[in-house]
């Protein structure tokens, strides 16, 4: 489109606002200028038929003289940008700090077993069947934490508390903080707790002869 820099004004005559054109009369002009949306400076309003407009002349398609640099007269001012938001900084996290809660019971079941074995209130099987069950249940675990990672099917958390219940409790704590795994989920924390609580009460009862396995 070859423009004439020279601005003139006229009158929108008719216009279209779904399509986005119309025509603007020139006074003295033999013809009505073409006005199209796309060459308007601010598209935040419209032209509307009856408002007067600033442009300069330019040379259309097929040779029709058309609007070029429009601006309509008395329009108001574009809005101001908005602002960029200010990032609010988020506070800093505390420092975590470590949980040795399920080692710590961990061990305390296996010395207790053990210490029920030395002083001859249980019989070897009994601190063997924490250490071999424990190391089935650890390793449920840590094939469940794998699975995770892959999404993959999972192991059921039936067959971990049974692990657990089956005098496998130390070693499914001891990789509940090692592969920080099953440590969030209330109600499995919940059972974990009572299988360990059934146990350490089996073992002070050991301990203190309440049972006998001789």
């Amino acid at each position: 489109m070859s423009e004439n820099n020279n601005r003139q004004e006229g009158i929108v005559v008719a216009w279209d606002d779904e399509r986005g054109f119309g025509f603007a009369e020139v006074p003295g002009a033999p013809q009505h200028v073409f006005v199209h949306i796309k060459f308007l400076r601010h598209k935040h309003v419209r032209p509307a038929v009856g408002e007067k407009l600033s442009f300069t002349i330019a040379e259309g398609r097929n040779g029709r003289t058309a609007a070029a640099d429009i601006e309509i007269v008395g329009a108001p001012p574009p809005p101001p940008p908005k602002p960029a938001p200010v990032a609010v900084p988020k506070p800093p996290r505390p420092p975590l700090v470590p949980d040795f809660s399920r080692l710590f019971a961990a061990v305390v079941l296996i010395g207790g077993a053990l210490i029920a074995y030395g002083i001859g209130r249980a019989p070897a099987w009994v601190p063997g069947l924490y250490c071999a069950m424990g190391l089935v249940s650890g390793t449920l675990y840590a094939f469940d934490k794998d699975y995770a990672r892959g999404h993959r099917r999972r192991v059921r958390e039936l067959s971990l508390h049974l692990a657990d219940a089956l005098f496998g409790v130390a070693g499914g704590l001891f990789a509940q903080h090692v592969f920080r795994h099953k440590t969030r989920k209330l109600s499995f924390r919940y059972v974990t707790r009572l299988i360990f609580v059934a146990h350490a009460t089996f073992l002070a009862a050991l301990l203190s002869g309440l049972i006998a396995l001789h």
